[in-house]
């Protein structure tokens, strides 16, 4: 039985074969030896759910806390003995299956309770090398989350995370210097705003290497500009989000975009250390982003932390779909989830997706004219509204639907960005204030920070229908009484401001 385990965990842990195990119903199986009477079964099933499951089933993991603090516990007891193991499981296992579980957002308020972040600290600050780079990934991994970030801020500096992540910055790995760099950018607006005094200035540091690295570039594209006696190619530029294992592909469209007249930026080493001050500006100076949505894609934190930049920036996103039978959700659902998507998974004629995408991207990009010297425009469709379609590339057909009438038009109710920006700054005080006033504290639990009622208030104006199925599927309302007493509050936000 261990063997037979051992063998579906490791298969679990491939990105390719995950489908697969779905469509077998490993979910449900795997599920019912998370009460076994052994603990050994019930971790062996945690650890496969996690490589497995998706954010709507995480109540499946919220409900076996008791198999999470298993976990936890064998953590512990393996960073305080030597070999780095207890009852069979090494430290790196025990965090590598915390690290899997986190990359499902539900699971984090849970594990963070559960002492999971300084688990981790003390593992990384006590172990080998393999063991801190564990570390610092599924910090990483954690502090993705608002709350888990004003968690983390309010510790004091000394002995806290920010401290950690700070010494190990200068280990000599440069895998474990591009995790702690990339954990400490994730963490960036929350240490620009902390009351610690250490925090500020660190948040500041990393605000200015920033702006320093801005600067140097324009100042590179002006000399650029002046020798080749042409434009700048600085900005307006389309850029290429996407997660390693999709690098050839992607290298072929890049280069039909290129032909195609456009300028491209796409990363082809992978990114760490001050790159991320790149993959900023790089956002920055893009017209559209291409997001490549896999799996993969949404597990990996450096590819999260470049999605959410865009869209916090306001990025006109065509989201690439790269991985057959794969559906977004979670984080990249709430990006992209209900964008018009083009399908590069192998399932259509490369070529008839290729031709899509140009087309879409000659009506978004038409105003900017930022064509390459010498490439004449062709295109004569006008340009398209900044308000993303509600539309899939493959809408399912529907027998009352008349044929080239989309279900999804719906009067835009406009929301000013000082007001967006208001919201995502709301303290918890602001946020419970709002709740009672509307009476929704204990009917949407899950809505818990300001960040994501903006997050609501930007959905709800570009993507109505994704708004409404993500309130019913993800903050779990049902009752229509409760949808309308939200709806309603959010409506108030937007024309009143509270």
């Amino acid at each position: 039985m261990k063997l037979c385990w051992m063998v579906l965990h490791n298969i679990s842990m491939t990105d390719g074969t995950v489908a697969r195990l779905r469509s077998l119903d490993f979910t449900t199986t795997t599920q019912l030896y998370l009460t076994s009477p052994k603990e050994d079964r019930q971790l062996d099933a945690l650890a496969t759910l996690a490589g497995i499951i998706n954010e709507a089933e995480c109540d499946v993991i919220n409900a076996a806390q008791s198999s999470v603090k298993q976990l936890l516990r064998r953590l512990q007891k393996g960073i305080k003995l030597s070999l780095r193991r207890y009852k069979g499981w090494s430290c790196r296992e025990c965090a590598f299956t915390v690290r899997k579980l986190a990359q499902n957002d539900a699971n984090v308020h849970l594990l963070v309770e559960l002492g999971a972040l300084e688990l981790l600290v003390e593992m990384g600050r006590t172990g080998s090398e393999a063991e801190l780079y564990e570390s610092v990934q599924g910090i990483w991994a954690l502090c993705f989350d608002k709350l888990v970030q004003q968690k983390v801020v309010a510790q004091e500096y000394e002995g806290g995370i920010v401290r950690f992540l700070c010494d190990v910055k200068q280990s000599a790995s440069a895998q474990v210097k591009q995790a702690c760099n990339g954990a400490l950018w994730t963490l960036k607006d929350t240490l620009r705003t902390s009351n610690i005094q250490q925090y500020k200035e660190i948040g500041n540091k990393l605000e200015c290497s920033i702006e320093k690295e801005k600067e140097s570039e324009q100042e590179d594209a002006k000399f650029r500009k002046k020798k080749s006696g042409g434009k700048s190619r600085g900005r307006g530029h389309v850029m290429v989000s996407y997660q390693w294992a999709n690098q050839q592909m992607l290298k072929e469209i890049r280069d039909r975009i290129k032909q195609h007249g456009y300028k491209v930026w796409m990363d082809i080493d992978e990114m760490g250390g001050s790159t991320l001050q790149a993959m900023a500006e790089a956002v920055e100076n893009a017209e559209v982003v291409l997001m490549c949505m896999s799996a993969k894609y949404k597990h990996s934190p450096n590819c999260r932390a470049e999605a959410e930049y865009a869209f916090q920036k306001g990025k006109r996103i065509i989201p690439l779909k790269m991985e057959k039978g794969y559906v977004p959700d979670g984080w990249l659902g709430f990006i992209c989830g209900a964008k018009l998507f083009y399908d590069f998974s192998g399932k259509y004629p490369f070529e008839d997706k290729m031709g899509g995408l140009l087309k879409e991207m000659d009506k978004v990009l038409q105003a900017s004219n930022d064509r390459d010297p010498g490439h004449t425009d062709h295109t004569t469709t006008p340009v398209i509204s900044t308000v993303v379609p509600v539309v899939h590339a493959e809408p399912p057909r529907r027998n009352d639907t008349p044929d080239g009438v989309s279900m999804t038009t719906v009067a835009k109710v406009p929301v000013s960005m000082a007001t967006i920006q208001a919201v995502r700054k709301w303290s918890p005080d602001d946020l419970n204030q709002w709740r009672n006033k509307n009476n929704l504290a204990s009917s949407v639990p899950k809505l818990k920070s300001g960040e994501e009622v903006a997050l609501l208030l930007t959905m709800r104006v570009e993507s109505p229908d994704f708004f409404y199925r993500c309130v019913q599927d993800m903050l779990n309302v049902k009752d229509i009484s409760v949808m309308a007493r939200l709806v309603w509050a959010l409506h108030d936000i937007t024309h009143t401001g509270t």
